[in-house]
């Protein structure tokens, strides 16, 4: 689920923090995670983030259509 997986992401940047490490991309996973989980609940599978990226650029992720 998307809150346990905020959550691990989480205690890897506040890791980070605790030894000094410089982190950035965690830092932004982090927020990316957080934000998904406060606007879909941490319940849903976690393939429900990109809902947020889609909202995000306004393109829809999905299958492409066959002919």
């Amino acid at each position: 689920a998307m809150g346990f997986i905020a959550k691990d992401i989480k205690i890897a940047v506040d890791t980070a923090h605790s030894i000094g490490a410089y982190a950035p991309l965690a830092e932004c996973t982090h927020a990316l995670w957080a934000e998904a989980v406060q606007k879909f609940g941490g319940q849903l599978d976690q393939t429900e983030v990109a809902k947020l990226w889609e909202q995000a650029t306004g393109v829809t992720l999905g299958m492409k259509a066959t002919s």
